[in-house]
């Protein structure tokens, strides 16, 4: 299974092997909700995607997930009682991860990918989620 062109998908920034292991084992990944930079409105577009995207130097390759309904609002206390190690906000949005696609990508997919995500988000902070057409992602993977 793959998305169609149409299709939504969120790039998600992974900074550490550490929230990756965190990410993997609970299926969620969290976004910021507070007033920091980069938070997300309840109704952001990138809360509502049909895909997620994880990428990032602390993962071999990008990881293509579909997009469970699911999403919750968590306190950084109640994220935290979840094992996430240490978060440094105090709210976030959480979306649920469904299956992992098997999929492979080459060469400096992290590259292309941060690059796209930067553009998308112009002025946005590094590494800050955004959602796009899956057209623009896969052509981005594809280099």
């Amino acid at each position: 299974m793959h998305p169609d062109l149409t299709s939504t998908v969120l790039l998600g920034y992974v900074h550490s092997r550490r929230q990756h292991r965190w990410i993997d084992a609970h299926r969620l990944y969290n976004l910021r909700a507070d007033v920091r930079a980069g938070s997300l409105a309840p109704d952001a577009a990138e809360l509502h995607t049909d895909y997620i995207l994880l990428y990032g130097r602390a993962l071999p390759s990008p990881e293509l997930w579909t997009r469970r309904p699911d999403l919750a609002r968590l306190e950084g206390e109640a994220l935290a009682s979840l094992g996430y190690e240490a978060p440094l906000g105090t709210a976030y949005h959480v979306v649920g991860l469904g299956e992992r696609l098997a999929v492979s990508w080459e060469g400096s997919a992290h590259k292309r990918l941060r690059g796209l995500s930067r553009w998308l988000s112009r002025q946005g902070p590094s590494g800050q989620p955004v959602a796009t057409a899956w057209a623009l992602a896969a052509e981005a993977l594809k280099g």
